[in-house]
């Protein structure tokens, strides 16, 4: 999990979830456009991608930079 700043034309933020399998390869699992970084924007990210990809698995870590 991470984000990172929109500048330009449009402002705001990209939240990114990304994964790893098992061969150690990285995939992208989620983004979202968003107005920015807070607690509702971050908890609506989490849910969408709770029930959108992980809604068949148990036992998912998820790490993110926590600021």
């Amino acid at each position: 999990m991470d984000r990172t700043f929109l500048t330009g034309k449009y402002k705001g933020q990209i939240l990114t979830a990304i994964g790893v399998d098992a061969n150690n390869q990285i995939l992208p699992l989620a983004f979202a456009f968003v107005e920015g970084e807070n607690r509702s924007s971050w908890l609506w990210f989490f849910r969408h991608i709770k029930y959108g990809v992980f809604s068949s698995q148990a036992n998912v870590c998820i790490i993110h930079d926590r600021h």
